[in-house]
């Protein structure tokens, strides 16, 4: 119809400059466009899953769209991260909400910062990024030294007699349990409970004694496991210690 059509024809003019031109693009905004686009100043009164497919449902008529990101934990209330599978369905998207009212108020919407995993993943940069962020996590924390914190402990016993699982460093085994490392020294079960809690499927947070600054978190299904992997990966319970995520192996 006619609304396609126009879409189809601003994707194409937003690409034709994208190639030509880049700084007419740039010059409204300092970050470089991307396929994932940052939306601020949402209502933070509406229900994490009800924000979730309103966004879907809003954003999807500008294109494919690769995934929706919204939390309610403390630092990324009022915000989601919404990805496309093509820059220009990014570019029109943008241009088109920004401002918009959204349950109440007006949109602020730019490019995200950084790609994200579903991009990366779709791309094949994704193990390599992973593999970088590891690297500099343990050069921040210190921990390049201490041949523990890369093999990995095995997880804890638990109650239920759970199976022992190690570390797996290549990233690919995915499974239900996750291992954390480079948490802060303060950080305590009740903490990772509430900020892994926002995930749906959340099953048991297990640290480890004495050491404060790993854990793991084991969650009902593989699927939630990569759910909350993908979202939480290097988020900073503090400024100095973005988290470092992997699948645990059993």
């Amino acid at each position: 119809d006619r609304a396609d059509l126009e879409t189809s024809v601003l994707k194409c003019v937003i690409l034709r400059c994208l190639c030509s031109r880049p700084a007419c693009v740039t010059s409204i905004m300092s970050i470089p466009p991307c396929q994932t686009i940052y939306v601020s100043n949402l209502n933070e009164k509406i229900n994490k899953d009800e924000l979730r497919r309103s966004l879907y449902a809003m954003y999807s008529e500008y294109g494919r769209i690769m995934d929706v990101v919204a939390l309610k934990t403390k630092h990324m209330r009022g915000q989601a991260h919404v990805v496309y599978s093509d820059l220009a369905s990014a570019t029109v998207a943008l241009r088109a909400s920004q401002g918009v009212n959204f349950f109440g108020r007006p949109l602020r919407v730019s490019y995200a910062k950084s790609k994200s995993h579903a991009v990366m993943k779709e791309d094949g940069t994704y193990g390599k990024a992973m593999r970088e962020k590891k690297r500099e996590a343990k050069k921040s924390s210190g921990d390049a030294t201490k041949p523990a914190a890369v093999e990995g402990p095995a997880v804890p016993p638990t109650n239920d007699a759970a199976p022992m699982v190690e570390v797996e460093e290549d990233d690919t085994a995915a499974n239900s349990i996750l291992y954390i490392t480079n948490l802060p020294g303060e950080t305590t079960t009740s903490m990772l409970e509430e900020l892994f809690g926002q995930l749906d499927g959340l099953k048991e947070v297990r640290q480890v004694g004495g050491r404060p600054d790993i854990a793991f978190i084991e969650y009902n299904s593989e699927d939630q496991a990569a759910a909350a992997k993908d979202t939480l990966q290097s988020f900073k319970l503090t400024p100095q210690h973005p988290m470092h995520i992997v699948y645990a192996k059993k």
